[in-house]
């Protein structure tokens, strides 16, 4: 009935809407035509962009390069607002994200105070977009949050709508699924009254809301309801969308074959319609139906590429799910190595960007890859914390598959009484959400643990529970186990009659099923080679399409060089016509000339008289300009010898100067060589002195636990007292030699980790104490520098914060970011704070700015150094009584640090 209804939708429905949209396009086309304003022509340019977007990103994306070359040559700013979002917007769908997100900034900075609508609050909400898709999610949000703000007073209810389904779709990928849920039905409440062609968008985003929380019905029921509008409407882009989700549920459900189908479907669409970010999500799930499907060449090739195009977008939500992919591929390969390398990527990538579901799965895999090992310590911990994720976000088929997991590794332990525990929730869970398939997976788990453990009552009974719904449901593995789980249990009760009844069922069923997966098999096989044509086919479209581009490119230049060269030939008449002009006024001249060269030449005559009189003067200046010359002759060659000696002086210096040069070259060097020699007795010393200092404090540890006598106790506590003191002493003057190494590792620095090991070297005065650790690293990746200098500065850092803290609330909190070629390193205390008549002077060895100071005056002396040999800039903001803040600015180049 159901396919019925969309043969008769598809046979008359969508060609009256796709008739009617080609009647609007045109229409709009049409008053395009006949608009006399520029401002006219941009609002309609705009909005036959708007209209062409489901149908063609390419005609869309001229459409808004005509509105904004034309309002851009009118001063026109709402319609260069409006085009250059739309032109941002293809870009997003094109995956070029930098050039997304320079159009959106470009149009917010055009809006300034204004608003022209809309806008600036639609264009806001796409660059929360473009966040949200590289992870980026708090900047997401801001931008959703201040295009709410925009939208507060106006009625806007397409823009409304459209920031609370984005809002939805920044709490699904945050796995919030309840609050999504709310968003998107605020969404669809507005688009009822006033946009109900969008509605669609709002169903996808509801059924995504229920397919996170494992209601798969309730997610295609919403998914089925969005395809038929999307088909009425002839949206390829919703239809793709569909076929992509319920290729998701048919792969969850293991129905490979119409999961390929759907994906198949899908990607036909792309081959029209590029949508770069759902071009890579298809190639996912393609890969992982190959995965499980066991031909794992295809499915890694098909994730490789999903990676890189991921990569290139830089959305990390997505990297990082690939990497978990990319993980289970290579466990079912048997190549746990490479699997733990990947699930540790996963766990990184997820940790920074704050997915809780991506952190959890990260957790599952390492638990999986550690109980195939027989770590069981290790597996729960991954485990459990998997299992606290999961509760935390109500993902719950998920939560009661961790728990199932975790009664695994209790039973290989041993510890059936807590497996049976965790079982037994897990069995709740199934109930409370329906979960058929996973119902039977532990009514059989229960069963045979109950066996194993002589509970033969409980054992039946959960295994006939078993049995009825794997019958009820067609769950013929489950079955199958069912049937061996039920022969151990006879045979370890004696009862080897039973057991061979059950015994030969699941002889036959087994061999049924493999029977009916050969036929599967083919199927799906067959399927697969569609799918791999329908790539092949997409490949050549792909080709054919940038084939059509360079013919149309080179019928642009040809039609070009044919306007150049009308050009030419016209310039060229207008001159032979010219210059036709030019010899009829020359001739004219010439006579005219004629008569005037006559009288010109009597009045020429006349002026030669005067002229030789003229003559005879000027013999006489000449007569004593060269008695002049004579005498400058003189000064000259006087000026020439002074020169000669000059030069001979200049030789001179220059003789001296070069024997100087070799002096200090000689001097530099021998100075080099001691202060190499020096730095190296200097090292070896304080290693030499520190052997001893470690014997009095291994002496007064001694003599804690043999002497009674009070009085020497408390000798020798003075004695460990000040050897620990002059042992951190000997440690910062080695941390200064250090810093004049000259041999140090140029290599990856990473803030956050090295911050943490600092806070672990100084763990237990941070807790005695009492001060709180934080951090806030911005850096979009690490940076290449000498991590040992920067452990050094920081480590002084916090040293110094621990030293000067107040008691009430202390904390010291770190933050790094990056500003153009530089990383900032701030570290920031809330301790005593330094009176500002000392801040020049806090930098100096050996300074204390009281008596009362607990330091020994090296360590920010030590910070100052380093710093400068990192070709870097050390800033200090601090105030007496509410802390101090150290800036610190690295640049993170290569070519911008100093070489040791």
């Amino acid at each position: 009935m159901r396919l019925l209804f969309i043969s008769f939708a598809l046979g008359w429905l969508v060609p009256m809407f796709a008739l009617a949209q080609t009647s609007r396009i045109t229409d709009l086309e049409s008053k395009l035509s006949r608009a006399e304003s520029p401002e006219q022509k941009a609002e309609i340019l705009h909005e036959l962009a708007s209209a062409t977007w489901d149908y063609d990103f390419e005609k869309a994306y001229g459409y808004a390069q005509k509105a904004w070359l034309l309002s851009r040559q009118n001063q026109y700013v709402k319609g260069q607002v409006q085009a250059l979002t739309d032109i941002g917007l293809y870009h997003y769908f094109s995956g070029n994200y930098t050039q997304a997100s320079a159009r959106y900034h470009e149009a917010v900075r055009l809006c300034g105070s204004h608003r022209y609508g809309a806008y600036p609050a639609y264009t806001l909400t796409r660059l929360g977009n473009l966040c949200r898709v590289q992870a980026k999610f708090d900047s997401a949000r801001y931008f959703y949050d201040a295009s709410l703000k925009l939208l507060a007073d106006m009625k806007s209810p397409g823009a409304l709508s459209s920031v609370y389904y984005n809002k939805g779709a920044l709490a699904l990928s945050l796995s919030a699924f309840d609050s999504a849920l709310v968003f998107f039905r605020q969404s669809e409440a507005i688009r009822k009254q006033s946009d109900t062609l969008n509605l669609m968008e709002c169903w996808h985003g509801i059924g995504q809301a229920h397919q996170g929380a494992a209601r798969f019905d309730s997610a295609l029921y919403f998914y089925d309801k969005a395809f038929r509008m999307a088909l009425r409407h002839k949206d390829r882009e919703q239809q793709m969308v569909y076929y992509t989700h319920r290729g998701e549920i048919y792969t969850i459900r293991g129905d490979y074959k119409n999961a390929i189908r759907d994906f198949s479907q899908a990607l036909d669409i792309l081959s029209r319609h590029r949508f770069k970010r759902y071009h890579a999500l298809v190639l996912r799930h393609i890969a992982e139906v190959y995965d499980a499907q066991g031909d794992f060449r295809r499915a890694n090739e098909h994730f490789l590429t999903a990676l890189r195009m991921q990569e290139a977008m830089n959305n990390k939500q997505e990297i990082g799910k690939l990497y978990g992919d990319l993980a289970w591929l290579y466990i079912h390969e048997r190549n746990d190595s490479v699997a733990s390398q990947y699930a540790a990527n996963t766990l990184r990538v997820m940790e920074e960007i704050g997915d809780k579901s991506g952190i959890s799965f990260a957790h599952n895999v390492l638990g999986f890859i550690h109980y195939s090992h027989r770590r069981m310590d290790e597996a729960l911990e991954h485990y459990q914390k998997a299992l606290a994720l999961r509760k935390e976000i109500k993902a719950m088929q998920l939560y009661s598959g961790t728990m199932f997991n975790i009664a695994r590794v209790y039973e290989k332990q041993g510890a059936y009484a807590r497996a049976r525990e965790y079982l037994v929730q897990a069995l709740a869970l199934d109930e409370r959400s329906n979960d058929l398939p996973g119902l039977v997976m532990t009514y059989n788990a229960l069963g045979a643990l109950s066996s194993k453990t002589k509970l033969a009552a409980d054992a039946e009974q959960y295994l006939n529970k078993a049995q009825a719904l794997a019958r009820q449901i067609g769950a013929r593995s489950e079955l199958r186990n069912n049937y061996k789980i039920f022969a151990d249990h006879y045979r370890a009760k004696g009862d080897l009659t039973q057991a061979l009844v059950f015994y030969d069922r699941y002889i036959a069923l087994n061999d049924s099923i493999f029977t009916r997966q050969n036929a599967s098999k083919i199927a799906e096989m067959n399927a697969l080679y569609e799918l791999e044509k329908k790539e092949r086919e997409i490949q050549s479209l792909n080709q054919q399409n940038e084939v059509s581009q360079n013919e149309i490119q080179l019928q642009k230049t040809q039609l070009s060089l044919q306007r150049s060269y009308l050009t030419f030939t016209i310039a060229g008449l207008a001159l032979l016509g010219l210059m036709a002009y030019m010899f009829f006024l020359n001739a004219r001249l010439k006579n005219k000339a004629n008569r005037d060269l006559k009288r010109f030449n009597t009045e020429v005559q006349e002026q030669k008289e005067e002229i030789q009189a003229q003559s005879e003067e000027l013999t006489e200046a000449n007569n004593s300009l060269m008695l002049l010359n004579n005498e400058l002759v003189e000064k000259t060659e006087e000026v020439q010898a002074q020169a000669e000696e000059l030069r001979e002086s200049n030789e001179m210096i220059t003789e001296i100067n070069r024997d100087l040069d070799q002096i200090v070259t000689k001097r530099t060097f021998e100075l080099q060589e001691a202060f190499k020699e020096l730095d190296t007795f200097f090292y070896r010393s304080s290693h030499d002195f520190r052997r001893p200092l470690t014997t009095f404090m291994g002496l007064a540890e001694v003599a804690k636990i043999t002497l009674k006598d009070p009085v020497a106790l408390e000798l020798f506590a003075k004695v460990n007292e000040t050897a620990f003191s002059l042992d951190k002493m000997l440690l910062k003057l080695q941390s200064i030699s250090d810093v004049g190494a000259q041999q140090l590792i140029f290599r990856e620095v990473w803030i956050r980790e090295i911050y943490e090991s600092v806070c672990t070297t100084f763990r237990e005065d941070l807790q005695r104490l009492k001060i709180g650790v934080h951090a806030q690293v911005n850096l979009q990746t690490s940076f290449i520098s000498y991590p040992v200098m920067v452990r050094i500065i920081i480590e002084n850092l916090v040293e110094n914060a621990i030293h000067f803290c107040t008691p009430e609330d202390p904390y010291i909190f770190l933050r790094a970011r990056q500003e153009g070629d530089n990383a900032v390193i701030e570290v920031e205390d809330n301790g005593q704070g330094i009176d500002e008549h000392y801040s020049d002077k806090i930098f100096d060895m050996y300074f204390r700015a009281s008596e009362r100071s607990k330091g020994n005056g090296l360590g920010l002396y030590i910070v100052k150094k380093a710093v400068k040999k990192l070709n870097g800039s050390l800033e200090l903001v601090t105030k007496v009584g509410k802390g101090s803040r150290f800036i610190i600015t690295l640049p993170m180049n290569k070519s911008t640090i100093h070489k040791f």
